[in-house]
């Protein structure tokens, strides 16, 4: 704590020399500093000044916030023709200076009212005297705070203002603008500048003129000068935008000075060395979750000198490159790229992502897929659903049936789940993705009716947005085309409309299946195909139509069957599955379908296919013999084999294995009849 003692005569000198007046010095509390706390400052100090002038330093409420500066008297050498003419305790950090003559928590409220900031206390007294509400700076980068980790912040006294559209005026000393002191000044005041803008204000530099008997010019010294002209001269001094060519080397600075800060930031915590790097078809796509960076790399063309890749690049879901030629091998080609993506988003260290993600993707590239060690002691990931229980994760499953049946209809049902994580009938998502419809046989307009009429009566739906594609080319030549769309869209799920259109081929080759599959096994995601089934009624066992393949190479596949009286407006769906390779066969599912007779409104509700005339023909031997029995218990072995089309020997077997269920249920079920 420092004495307080009457001001020395090179005190007031001083501050006369801006135009403060007693009452001001007063209400700032300026005093002079005791003697002996020069003698503490240090011997240099200690043995060139001969006094100090205190300025104490308030919070945003007006009381004094414990900071204080010292104005030594006289200035102090400090080597290389530089002298130290204020004094701060060490370790005592910036503050705002607010002139404890205005209501600053009144100011800081009214984004209406316009405020100036300045460089030093004296000119932002001056200011307030006079009615201009200004901010003091202890210095031009006096308005940021450096934390103990080495971070740098804003001071949180300017968060305590409201910048939104607020009109703020830069008024540093008329020397800023002299040659060369660009680079010192005036960037400080720049920098403050960029930062309040991000904030909502409105900003723009006040330039002082010059006074030919002073060196330069500051905000208490034009004021002095104007005297009660001031006001009706203020608004006549030049104003800079931020924007002005005379920045122009400045913003080239700060962009070069934020890309060396964010490389040094990079090295020092090493977050950029790990890059999670997928690859799909000759796709790359290079993640910093750090950063929120995504890379994706395709098209890769090597000759004998170079690789050249087609780079696209996002920040968080913005795409703030598309379809740039880089070389996997030339620096020059790296620094080009990295010049405008700095120039454009600074803060992130573009040229060691760029140099990661080319050095990952070359290494890829070169050797192909990796080799896998399968062993007991390589973690196992569950096979999961993405749409219980129709679509599995990074799997692909078929639902079949004839046409007519809704088949486009109910997949988009599907799709508008993967977009919402939401439940209909039972069938729910494991979370929202982003869907991607294939559709080689309709057109958009046909798909947005069926949207809009599924939201209208599920409104959990209202909100599903479904990426929708038109295809006319098989899908073994839409591959690469869709890896960038899917690696640049951030797409989860796929759904195909339908499979033999999509093979492009003879259906019923088995070239044109494989070639299919294949294609949709690089896109390496969830997806579900629609297919068709053939018109021969003698089968005995509905299968997808053309080759066997088309059977064969998926995952899990469904049939689908309907039930509907002419002219009704609601129709049963049922889903059987025929084909299980990630675990048991799904029980039938049945789903209840009302339409309006505009087809407007489209429903999904759940059903009991036992009840179903023609559908429960299609449910397993079991289920069918377990609902025989629930509506008669009484129904002899005979009557039950006739009812069911079965073998008398199949209905007395089954119902052994059913009586030797109900001793092993404890429970015991009421489709059991005593026998």
């Amino acid at each position: 704590m420092t004495a307080t003692l009457a001001l020395a005569e090179e005190h007031r000198a001083d501050l006369k020399k801006s135009g403060l007046n007693d009452e001001t010095i007063t209400r700032a509390q300026l005093h002079a500093l005791c003697p002996r706390d020069i003698d503490r400052m240090g011997g240099k100090i200690k043995q060139h000044a001969t006094s100090a002038l205190v300025i104490p330093y308030f919070e945003i409420n007006g009381k004094p916030n414990g900071f204080e500066r010292r104005k030594l008297f006289p200035a102090v050498p400090w080597g290389d023709g530089h002298h130290l003419r204020y004094w701060q305790p060490s370790n005592s950090g910036v503050h705002l200076y607010l002139p404890p003559l205005l209501d600053w928590q009144a100011l800081a409220a009214d984004a209406t009212r316009p405020l100036v900031i300045t460089e030093g206390e004296k000119k932002a007294l001056a200011a307030c005297q006079c009615g201009l509400p200004a901010i003091g700076l202890g210095g031009c980068y006096n308005w940021k705070l450096t934390l103990d980790t080495g971070e740098k912040i804003v001071l949180p006294t300017l968060d305590l203002f409201a910048w939104k559209d607020r009109p703020l005026e830069l008024v540093p000393d008329g020397d800023a603008w002299h040659l060369g002191r660009e680079f010192d000044i005036l960037a400080g005041f720049y920098l403050l500048g960029l930062e309040l803008i991000q904030r909502g204000a409105i900003v723009t530099f006040v330039r002082l003129p010059h006074l030919p008997t002073l060196n330069k010019t500051g905000l208490d010294d034009w004021l002095l000068q104007e005297g009660d002209l001031w006001t009706e001269h203020w608004n006549i001094l030049e104003r800079i935008p931020l924007d002005d060519a005379r920045f122009h080397g400045l913003a080239k600075w700060r962009q070069a000075k934020r890309a060396r800060d964010a490389e040094r930031e990079a090295f020092k915590t090493r977050s950029a060395d790990n890059p999670d790097l997928s690859a799909a078809g000759g796709v790359y796509t290079v993640t910093f979750p750090a950063y929120d960076v995504r890379l994706i790399l395709d098209r890769l063309n090597e000759s004998t000198k170079s690789i050249i890749a087609e780079l696209t690049v996002y920040l968080g879901s913005t795409e703030v490159l598309s379809g740039t030629d880089l070389s996997l091998k030339s620096e020059s080609s790296r620094e080009k790229i990295c010049k405008g993506l700095t120039s454009a988003n600074e803060g992130i260290p573009w040229k060691i992502l760029i140099q990661k993600a080319c050095a990952v993707v070359l290494k890829r590239h070169r050797e192909g897929e990796p080799l896998i060690v399968l062993s007991t002691s390589r973690p196992v990931e569950p096979v999961s659903f993405l749409l219980n229980p129709f679509l599995y994760q990074r799997k692909i499953s078929v639902i079949f049936g004839d046409g007519g049946l809704g088949k486009s209809t109910f997949g988009l049902l599907l799709a508008m789940l993967c977009a919402t994580g939401e439940t209909v009938a039972g069938v729910g998502a494991a979370g929202k993705t982003i869907p991607l419809y294939l559709d080689f046989e309709d057109d958009a307009d046909i798909h947005t009716q069926r949207l809009h009429a599924i939201a209208r009566a599920h409104p959990e739906l209202q909100r599903a947005t479904v990426i929708y594609k038109r295809c006319t080319e098989p899908l073994s030549l839409l591959v690469p085309e869709l890896l960038r769309q899917i690696a640049q869209e951030g797409i989860g799920a796929v759904f195909v409309d339908s499979l033999a259109m999509a093979g492009g081929g003879d259906p019923q080759s088995a070239e044109s299946a494989i070639k299919a599959f294949r294609a949709l096994r690089q896109l390496q995601i969830a997806t579900l195909i629609f297919a068709h089934q053939p018109k021969n009624l003698d089968e005995k066992e509905p299968t997808i139509f053309g080759s066997v393949f088309n059977k064969n190479l998926a995952r899990s596949v469904w049939e689908l069957r309907k039930e509907q009286e002419v002219e009704a407006q609601h129709l049963l769906l049922g889903l059987f599955h025929r084909k299980a390779n990630l675990g048991p066969l799904h029980a039938p599912l049945g789903f209840r379908v009302c339409c309006d007779r505009d087809t407007s409104r489209i429903k999904y509700e759940p059903t009991n296919l036992e009840a179903s005339v023609t559908l429960a023909a299609a449910l397993p031997f079991m289920t069918r013999l377990k609902a025989a029995l629930r509506f008669d218990e009484g129904k002899t072995d005979a009557t039950l084999a006739e009812e069911l089309g079965a073998k008398l020997k199949t209905v007395q077997t089954r119902l052994s294995d059913l009586k030797a269920e109900r001793f092993a249920d404890k429970r015991g079920e009421q489709w059991f009849r005593v026998r």
